[in-house]
C-alpha cells in the first residue's frame, strides 16, 4: 500500500512526549493561526510526515472545560456529602468511587477535618500543568512528504468537519426514523 494512497490522520499525543513538550520558538511558523512544527518520522513503519499544531483558542477553551469540570465534580461531591444522614468522619466509598470514576478525579485530592466534619479539597497541580501542556496541540501525520504544511493542515481540518457532518446526519432527532 505504501506510496499506493496517500491519508492524513492524528497520531496519540501520549505516543511523543519529545514533540508534545516542545517550546514554541521551535515552531516552524504560522497557518490560519496556529503555530506548526514539521518533521519526518516513521509512523506505523511508513516514512510520514508529522505536523505538531498548537491553536490558543482551543487552549482556553479546553482550560474553560477543565476548571468547569473540575468545579462540577467538587460540587457533586459536596451535594454528595451534604445527603448522608448522619456526617461521616472520613470520606465514604460512595464518594471515592464519584472521584474515580470521573476523568477529573485525578486533578484533586478530599479530605475530612475529623473535628470540623467538613470536607477540604486540594488541587493537584502537576496533574492540571500536564493536562494543559496538551491544550491546544494536535499531532496531524500524512504519507504525503512533499505537501504543504498548510494543505496538510487544512485537508485534516476538512477531515474533521466531514466525520462532524456524517454524524450529525445520522441523528434520529433530526431526520426521525428512517424505518
Amino acid at each position: 500500500m505504501a506510496g499506493k494512497i496517500s491519508w492524513v490522520g492524528a497520531l496519540v499525543p501520549s505516543h511523543y512526549e519529545e514533540l508534545m513538550n516542545l517550546e514554541f520558538d521551535h515552531y516552524h511558523g504560522n497557518w490560519k493561526g496556529k503555530l506548526f512544527y514539521r518533521c519526518k518520522r516513521d509512523v506505523m513503519g511508513i516514512e510520514c510526515i508529522i505536523v505538531l499544531t498548537f491553536n490558543s483558542a482551543t487552549k482556553r477553551k479546553k482550560q474553560h472545560y477543565l476548571k468547569r469540570g473540575i468545579g462540577k465534580l467538587k460540587q457533586d461531591i459536596v451535594e454528595k456529602w451534604e445527603s448522608y444522614m448522619k456526617t461521616p468522619t472520613a470520606i465514604t466509598q460512595g464518594i471515592k468511587t464519584m472521584k474515580n470514576k470521573s476523568r477529573y478525579g485525578t486533578c484533586f485530592e478530599v479530605s475530612v477535618d475529623a473535628y470540623e466534619k467538613q470536607l477540604h479539597f486540594q488541587e493537584n497541580p502537576e496533574e492540571i500543568k500536564k493536562r494543559e501542556k496538551r491544550f491546544g496541540k494536535n499531532l496531524i501525520f500524512s504519507t504525503m512528504l512533499d505537501a504543504e504544511t498548510g494543505y496538510l493542515i487544512d485537508t485534516y481540518n476538512e477531515k474533521i468537519l466531514l466525520r462532524v457532518i456524517f454524524n450529525f446526519s445520522k441523528t434520529p432527532l433530526l431526520f426521525g426514523s428512517v424505518l
